[in-house]
């Protein structure tokens, strides 16, 4: 397997200030281009999501991702995937507890080991994010990075 263009892509979720119930999107969907992904097969090799928030979230997260527009779910909505979207689910990324490392600030950060998907339809990936356990959202930047490589 010959390795070309590792990369990095990032989205930017921006919830309500609200009580999130556990197994809430946050954000609603975002996308991200992957150049020269379609019809290979993606690793990824590490994650960081970053939050710039006043009061510190206690939750871990997971990250949803879809290699075709799946049914519409809203910003603080039950977090469910239809059962039509299951064929177009490449895969989640746990994502550990950020840190809160300034009150204002929170990052979690990790290296992700033999995750694959794919092939990719396009070069675009339908992403969601979801919290695990009920948290209240500031209207606040959740940045979600993804670190890949693309698999020829």
């Amino acid at each position: 397997v010959e390795v070309s263009n590792p990369g990095v892509v990032s989205c930017v979720f921006t919830p309500a200030a609200s009580s999130h119930t556990g197994l809430d999107s946050i954000g609603g969907a975002k996308t991200v281009t992957i150049v020269g992904g379609a019809g290979k097969i993606i690793k990824l090799t590490g994650v960081r999501l970053s939050l710039a928030t006043t009061t510190p979230i206690t939750t871990v997260y997971t990250a949803f991702l879809f290699k075709s527009t799946p049914t519409v779910i809203a910003d603080d909505a039950a977090f469910v995937i239809a059962a039509a979207d299951g064929a177009k689910l490449l895969g989640k990324v746990a994502i550990a507890q950020p840190v809160d490392h300034t009150s204002t600030w929170q990052l979690a950060e990790a290296l992700i080991a033999g995750q694959y998907m794919g092939p990719l339809e396009s070069d675009t990936v339908t992403v969601y994010l979801q919290n695990t356990t009920t948290v209240t959202t500031e209207a606040v930047a959740f940045t979600l990075t993804l670190f890949y490589e693309i698999l020829n």
